[in-house]
């Protein structure tokens, strides 16, 4: 299914499969004008690209969800956060090349994710610009992050990931911050090549009460 070229006015979508046997798959969405998006379990090899948001994109996978592209979209005037991903087994995910300015909230929030890419983003404005939770194998790289609260947020349960060759601008607090949980060990994380400009900090560790 493609969904192209809609602009007449501000919609909504709602997206999500039956069960595990019967998947929404092969979804496509370009070039449309829309609130927000609602996406749901059960889906897979779905795209949102060079969509113009005023709201928020948010996926909710409580059992499993996989094949996701975010690419090239603008998002704006979201006072929650602009885009969203949470659940349990969420894989294969992509978020390149978006230009997220919100009204308020995050920028890019990812809970319990495997194998993502985070790529040439512009993220601004936010309170904190990507914050990832309970994920892994990820790979942030070639973002610009500026005038938010945090550039990057990571959580201790955070592995196997990659922060690399991002631009970190005028970050009131820090440019990368990582939560660390009581009595959890260190994650496994590359730090290399990134770029801080004015930020309070470059890197900030602080404990939490998990």
């Amino acid at each position: 299914i493609r969904v192209e070229s809609n602009t007449t006015g501000v919609c909504d979508f709602r997206i999500n499969g039956a069960d595990d046997k019967r998947r929404a798959t092969r979804l496509s969405f370009s070039h449309n004008q829309f609130n927000t998006a609602s996406v749901g379990d059960y889906v897979s090899r779905i795209t949102f690209a060079d969509n113009d948001i005023q709201g928020m994109l948010k996926l909710d996978a409580p059992d499993s969800a996989g094949l996701i592209t975010v690419a090239g979209n603008r998002i704006s005037a979201s006072g929650e956060g602009s885009i969203r991903l949470s659940g349990k087994e969420i894989t294969d995910v992509r978020i390149r090349d978006n230009d997220i300015r919100p009204g308020g909230g995050d920028g890019i929030v990812l809970q319990g994710v495997c194998d993502v890419i985070i790529s040439g983003n512009n993220v601004s404005g936010c309170t904190s610009g990507i914050v990832l939770r309970d994920c892994e194998r990820f790979d942030v790289c070639d973002n610009i992050l500026s005038r938010n609260q945090n550039g990057i947020v990571l959580t201790w349960a955070d592995s196997l990931g990659q922060v690399h060759n991002n631009i970190f601008r005028d970050n009131s607090r820090a440019g990368i911050r990582i939560t660390r949980g009581a009595g959890k060990p260190p994650p496994t994380l590359l730090m290399k090549d990134n770029q801080h400009t004015g930020s309070a900090k470059e890197v900030e560790i602080t404990e939490s009460a998990e």
